[in-house]
């Protein structure tokens, strides 16, 4: 937990257009799955372990996830789970 509030505090002073794109380009994406009555528990349990790799391509998300981590170059497996 310590770790994710570093992470994120450090983000939002260093690269604020980072963590805009993210929520311009995937939160859509999420609140329109979240809308359809989505269990996002699905995703948290995930038994893969990994939330980003849980995530169906049919809803967008997955996708929108991976193409903001290409943008940035930050596609490690922790941090577009952090995202999800």
């Amino acid at each position: 937990m310590a770790r994710d509030e570093l992470m994120v505090g450090s983000v939002k002073r260093v690269f604020p257009e980072f963590l805009e794109a993210l929520s311009e380009n995937v939160f859509p994406y999420f609140c329109k799955l979240a809308n359809t009555g989505y269990d996002f528990d699905l995703i948290v349990c995930a038994p893969s372990g990994s939330q980003y790799e849980s995530l169906t391509e049919d809803s967008g998300l997955k996708q929108a996830l991976s193409n903001w981590a290409q943008k940035f170059n930050a596609e490690s497996e922790w941090l577009m789970d952090q995202a999800v």
